[in-house]
Formats: C-alpha cells, structure tokens, sequence
C-alpha cells in the first residue's frame, strides 16, 4: 500500500473515532463523522485486522449513541448519526443525501 493511501486510512480512522468519542449533537458537525465513515466503508478491504478491531470499536459507539433519548431540536444530528449506522449496517444512502 502506498504512504499516501496509508496516510489517508489512519486519518480518516483517528477523525472517525475522535468525532464518536466525543460526539454531541449541539456540536453540529455529524456529517463530517459521516464523510469518514463513508469513506472507511469504500476502502473497508485495506484496513489491517487492528484497523477492523479499532473501527468495531467505534462503531458499537455508535450504536449506543442512537439508543440515547435527545431533545427535539438536536432531531438534525441524531438523522445523520442514524445515516452513520446506515452506513456501518450496508444500507443505501437516502436520496435526499445522495449528491
């Protein structure tokens, strides 16, 4: 694997699992623990088995995030949170999202 790709895997790993470990949705920054995700998703074969462990991890975070009760007008982040879990679980974008 090229140093560039190699680069871009662990960058979009370590934002992925920051924005999870510290996700809330006053913080109004979902969609970029969204981009991430999705990104990981594409390239899900070139992850190491460390890498698949470390992503696990974070997304059975995210998971229990969307079980957690949140105020209405946090109703923005919590759908694309969901879209995250979307993604983790295989299921197609909705076409609202794809550009």
């Amino acid at each position: 694997m090229n140093t560039k790709l190699e680069q871009e895997l662990n960058r979009n790993l370590e934002g992925y699992s920051t924005h999870v470990d510290t996700w809330h949705p006053e913080d109004i920054d979902t969609f970029l623990m969204l981009g991430a995700r999705e990104w990981l998703q594409e390239n899900l074969t070139l992850l190491s088995s460390a890498q698949r462990q470390a992503l696990s991890i974070s997304d059975n975070k995210v998971s229990a995030l969307l079980k957690a009760d949140y105020r209405e007008d946090y109703a923005d982040q919590v759908t694309v949170l969901g879209w995250v879990a979307d993604v983790i679980n295989g299921k197609n974008m909705p076409p609202s999202r794809v550009a």
